[in-house]
Parts: structure tokens; sequence; C-alpha cells
């Protein structure tokens, strides 16, 4: 499932986008195969290709590391050792370095790629994973990381996907995996529609809430593993933003006890010419999340 939903995205991704490459006249290695593409790529001869020796070397006590890790097993079936300890070869090293910030602002990353080693440098822990990340990517697409030096940054500091719970019930395991692939991919914000009116007539409310009857029955995260998985995510570089649908789309509200007033002839609006619309409204949003 995995590798379906890194499979898909890719294959959306590079609909929309152009695969820009720098100096690649003059390299003669192409950039890595990598969504979105690095941004400044300097090509030389060779490559890298892991295997099942291959050491993960944490130079920065990095909590990265067993993300990549992770990543390297799920797409390429490689559980690759963790190491603090350099060999000089067959082995991809992760370092905090400071300095790169004006080059490659918080969350950019750099390359150097021989045969033997792959060096990922980054001035913030966000750097290091993005960059193992598109090692994991172009040992994935191609089987091998090119030898060559990248330098790379995002191009928008938002990078946002939305995804439609309310609508369609997704089970918090399949919402954590999703979210950790848009990491995947370098995205930084979800967008979770936690409410809606489906046209089935599903009526979704996927939170915990303390107002009597509002959830949706068996099908609705709790608040607990709601704010593990916003956590969780932070690690990864991702904002969990929670939208709580109102006025409009609200049918879902009918169901709770002591019901906010609708707008009269519409059971999907409610009514905001009403105070105790305002007083429902707040104490949904400030007592579920």
């Amino acid at each position: 499932m995995k590798k379906v939903i890194a499979f898909l995205m890719t294959v959306l991704f590079m609909a929309s986008m152009t695969v820009p490459f720098s100096n690649a006249l003059a390299a003669q290695n192409k950039a890595p195969s990598v969504i979105p593409a690095i941004r400044e790529w300097n090509g030389s001869s060779g490559e890298f290709t892991p295997n099942a020796q291959t050491a993960l070397v944490n130079l920065s006590s990095s909590e990265s590391i067993e993300k990549v890790q992770r990543f390297f097993k799920e797409m390429l079936s490689l559980d690759l050792k963790i190491s603090d300890k350099e060999s000089g070869k067959n082995e991809i090293t992760f370092k905090i370095d400071k300095s790169l910030s004006g080059k490659v602002g918080k969350e950019g990353y750099t390359i150097n790629a021989t045969s033997d080693i792959i060096e990922i440098k980054a001035p913030e822990e966000i750097g290091l994973l993005y960059g193992g990340i598109s090692v994991v990517q172009s040992c994935t697409a191609d089987g091998f990381f090119p030898c060559g030096n990248a330098v790379d940054y995002p191009a928008y500091p938002v990078r946002s996907g939305m995804i439609d719970v309310g609508r369609a019930w997704i089970p918090m395991d399949y919402l954590d995996e999703i979210t950790r692939y848009m990491a995947y991919y370098k995205m930084n914000e979800i967008h979770v529609h936690i409410n809606d009116d489906g046209s089935n007539g599903h009526d979704g409310f996927r939170l915990e809430s303390d107002i009597k009857g509002l959830s949706s029955p068996g099908e609705h995260y709790t608040k607990d593993e709601y704010r593990a998985y916003q956590k969780k995510m932070l690690e990864y570089g991702i904002s969990v933003v929670t939208e709580i649908d109102t006025p409009f789309h609200s049918r879902c509200y009918a169901r709770a006890e002591n019901p906010p007033p609708y707008i009269p002839g519409n059971n999907r609006c409610l009514d905001i010419s009403k105070p105790e619309t305002l007083e429902f409204v707040k104490k949904v949003a400030f007592s579920d999340i």
C-alpha cells in the first residue's frame, strides 16, 4: 500500500511540474530522479548503489535517520543499520551544519555523492530528512543515486494538501500513512477537513466531541490519537491544520444534543444571526481539538 501511495503521488506531481536542471550541459550525470526536482546540481561520473550492507551514519544525533531508515525499508525493502561511526565506504552520512543556513534556508540541504559515500548536510533537522528522502526517491526510481553535488531548498514556504475525512472516513493508521508520504514529497502542511455533508447522506464529524451525539458513531478520531498524530507529523516537518466547517456544510450538527439553529428551510446552513449559534461553534472549536 505504501508503494501504491508513493506511485500515485509521483504521477500527480510529474503531471504538474517541469523538472529543471542546473549545469545540465556540463554535467556527466543527470540530476537525480526526485520530486520536487533538485534546485542546483553539478554532476560527476559514477553512481552510489545502496545494498543490505549500507550504513546510515548519524554524525549529529539526528532524529531524522530513523524516518529515512523506514522509507528505505518500505520503498526498497532495505533494512539499513544505523551507526554513529564513519567507515568511509558504503555509507550515507547525516550531519547538521549551521553554516549552511544562509545558503539553503531552514528546510534545505546539500548532498555530496561519490560511489563510496553520500554526505548529507543541513542547517536543521528537517533538511537532513529531506536529503535522505531525495536519496531514497532516486534509488527507488533508478536503483542508484548519481555521483555529484546537490544544493536543494524549497521554492515555496508552504506546500500543502487537503484530505477530506468529513465526506469519506479515513482510519487513523491510513491518515498517518498518507501524511508521512506527503513528507516523502517534501510537503509541509496537511489540511484535514474534519466535517462535511456527504452526497450519500454520510454527514460526518470526525473528532471525539464533548457535545453528546455529535461525533460520527464508530468513525471518528479520539482526542488522544488525534493529538498524538499532530505531534508525530511535526517530526516529519508537517503542520496539521484542522478545519471545522461552518456555517454551511453543517448538517452533522443537527445530530448533537441541543443543536444550534439553522436557517429556516435549509438544514445545511447554521443561522449565524442567532447568538446561540456562535456559542455552539465556540464550544465545538475550543473543546474538541
